[in-house]
């Protein structure tokens, strides 16, 4: 219960819930209330590296939330330049994620639960489970991921690799 109320805290300060009078959230953003996805749900992500990286993700005005799905292989995910985003939290639901920063030499292995933050800095991760299901959370908002349900490739984001 205290992991659920952390990440509705979370997500609740990544939204920027509370707004100036005078603030215009952009009609693209608006569609109203509605479920984004359900993190139990591991199939319903989109492949997006064939056979090693899967995802769905909602853009706000704000803050951009991905579901995230990671299948094990020799490289992992690795960001090879720092991203346009500022700061990522990523809250491991299943497997071992491994980061790496290279500028500072620092390494984390995730386990499921755990809440990471890092600032936008060069990094990479990996899967060190057969599988790796997390949540990550990105603000400002991600331009590089495209509007909400387009669609996203190793063509049309460079921060993801082979």
């Amino acid at each position: 219960m205290r992991r659920l109320l952390l990440v509705g805290m979370l997500i609740w300060g990544c939204l920027g819930v509370v707004q100036a009078a005078d603030e215009v959230v952009p009609e693209r953003f608006n569609k109203g209330p509605r479920l984004l996805f359900n993190m139990a749900d591991k199939d319903a992500v989109r492949e997006i590296v064939p056979g090693s990286f899967y995802q769905e993700f909602w853009q706000g005005p704000r803050v951009t939330i991905q579901h995230g799905r990671l299948i094990k292989g020799e490289s992992g995910h690795v960001k090879t330049v720092p991203g346009y985003h500022g700061e990522e939290v990523i809250i491991l639901i299943e497997g071992e994620l491994e980061f790496r920063f290279p500028d500072n030499g620092k390494v984390f292995v995730l386990k499921p639960g755990d809440v990471f933050h890092f600032p936008n800095i060069l990094h990479g991760g990996r899967c060190l489970a057969d599988e790796c299901r997390f949540i990550g959370l990105y603000t400002p908002n991600r331009p590089d991921f495209g509007d909400e349900g387009s669609e996203m490739s190793t063509e049309t984001n460079m921060a993801i690799t082979r």
